[in-house]
């Protein structure tokens, strides 16, 4: 943790003792430099994913479009605030992302998971169902991530699982709603 002047929170002295002062000091990498945050409600936050509470899943590239559900496919468009097929839920029950507003479906790999297609189908509560966020990615339990089509940043293109190779096709943002 580094202030606008490069110095960093220094454990005066590497004292590991209850009452130890806390200084600003010049970085040496030293164990008394380092930090680990840790968040007052985690218990709260499951997959990277805050339960219940409605996000949008937005691509990292240029246009910034939104994940959309359309009928039960699953695609990409300009992001839209009225748009309800923009709107999941990460439901902790079933460990799965779900329609904000029809939660008896959840996002899936298509043939039961043996395709590359993303959609959505009833909610099974079962492997080809469960992602999470990883950094910028939404990885599934077996390692494949959503991958937008070809790269191809426009609206309506499709949305698939792949195998992860950095490209921004890949990457992704929640926003919460």
């Amino acid at each position: 943790m580094k202030n606008e002047r490069g110095l960093v929170l220094d454990v005066q002295s590497s004292k590991d003792a209850d009452g130890a002062n806390v200084i600003v000091w010049k970085s040496d990498g030293k164990l008394n430099q380092q930090w680990k945050i840790e968040y007052v409600d985690a218990d709260t936050i499951q997959n990277g994913l805050i339960p219940d509470k409605p996000f949008k899943i937005i691509s990292k590239m240029k246009a910034g479009r939104a994940i959309t559900r359309s009928r039960n496919n699953v695609i990409i468009k300009d992001a839209n605030k009225g748009d309800k097929d923009q709107e999941f839920v990460f439901d902790s029950q079933s460990g799965s992302i779900q329609p904000r507003r029809d939660h008896t479906l959840s996002m899936d790999i298509g043939e039961e998971g043996r395709n590359r297609y993303a959609q959505f189908a009833k909610e099974k509560d079962i492997w080809y169902q469960h992602f999470q966020i990883k950094g910028e990615y939404m990885v599934n339990e077996r390692g494949l991530v959503l991958d937008v089509a070809g790269g191809r940043d426009k609206n309506n293109q499709n949305v698939l699982v792949w195998k992860k190779h950095n490209g921004l096709n890949q990457k992704w943002k929640i926003d919460y709603v």
